[in-house]
């Protein structure tokens, strides 16, 4: 923990409260978890995904509606993470309960707030967001993961309330994977022993991050000899499932993601601490272990966890194209 700050003149104007009580506390808010995180500097972000407009009671929304009596504003462009209902389809969810009528509340308010509303834990699929080396902040950790890994953005996982916070101030503490030092591989995979046929497959994606994830757990792992074909849905599965299955923030891809054209560059110089050969018998663990059910009638389908890309629906429509779904199962 540290307690030495250096704060710019920016800075020091919003923790004094010459710049509102709302960035005041945004500030002390970022201030605290600055300390916490050992950092001494604050780095200014010019990009945030939030998760605090998902509804989890109605602190959440006395914290926003504070926020914006107060007259804040986000500095940086912000974008919304889902919503627990559907502002155009009150159908979703019965809009008379307290959480319906609370998330409907919460999500008015964060666009008041400024948010673009995109409502999609996936936003790396949108146009127009961060680049390669731009300091950012995000909760959602299927987003982190790839915004670290596939696009060579900068950014820790942020809890609610920091996100919005750091959104509102425009900066964030210097640490973790804002760092160059923070972002090296710890963990090789090495995945020689998979069939190149399976390599091509959907599935391999899928159950590759769940392996990374289960081993790596908080740690950098890199994979070995990724294929530079290899797409942003292909990718998108790594990073969701490497975040799900171990809480894996940051990963390369040797030869494909961008901070990871070899190994050397990847670990930073530096030999893997281990290394884990992923085989046949690991991926095949992997996949029982993504279900507990067993055979029998299916009473739901969910497709898009995370949201499909326009290619994944565009593979999706012609499966179903002149077909029925079963009455007995919902398809969401």
């Amino acid at each position: 923990m540290s307690e030495s700050l250096n704060l710019n003149n920016d800075c020091a104007a919003m923790l004094s409260g010459d710049q509102g009580p709302a960035l005041k506390f945004a500030m002390q808010l970022v201030q605290r978890a600055a300390n916490v995180m050992g950092a001494s500097d604050l780095v200014p972000v010019s990009f945030a995904h939030i998760d605090a407009c998902f509804y989890a009671g109605r602190a959440h929304v006395d914290f926003a509606r504070f926020m914006l009596e107060a007259g804040a504003k986000f500095k940086i462009p912000a974008w919304t993470n889902n919503g627990l209902v559907s502002l155009a389809d009150e159908t979703v969810r019965d809009p008379k309960t307290e959480m319906a009528r609370g998330a409907k509340e919460l999500m008015q308010l964060y666009a008041e707030l400024g948010c673009r509303t995109v409502w999609t834990c996936a936003p790396y699929q949108l146009p127009g967001g961060p680049g390669l080396g731009d300091h950012i902040v995000v909760g959602e950790s299927n987003a982190v993961s790839f915004y670290n890994a596939a696009v060579g953005a900068r950014t820790n996982k942020y809890g609610d309330y920091l996100d919005v916070a750091c959104g509102l101030t425009g900066y964030a503490p210097l640490s973790g994977l804002h760092t160059d030092e923070g972002r090296g591989a710890q963990i090789l995979f090495d995945t020689a022993a998979v069939p190149d046929s399976l390599k091509q497959q959907d599935i391999y994606f899928h159950l590759l991050g769940t392996v990374m994830g289960r081993h790596a757990g908080k740690y950098i792992p890199a994979v070995d000899a990724l294929d530079p074909a290899v797409g942003e849905d292909a990718l998108k599965a790594i990073s969701a499932a490497a975040a799900a299955a171990g809480g894996v923030e940051h990963w390369h891809g040797i030869g494909r993601t961008p901070e990871a054209p070899d190994q050397q560059t990847a670990f930073g110089g530096h030999d893997p601490a281990q290394t884990i050969a992923v085989t046949l018998d690991t991926l095949a663990d992997a996949r029982r272990s993504l279900t507990s059910a067993s055979d029998g009638p299916v009473a739901m389908v969910a497709l898009g966890t995370p949201h499909f890309s326009f290619t994944e629906f565009a593979n999706l429509v012609p499966m179903l194209q002149g077909r029925r779904i079963n009455p007995a199962t919902k398809l969401y």
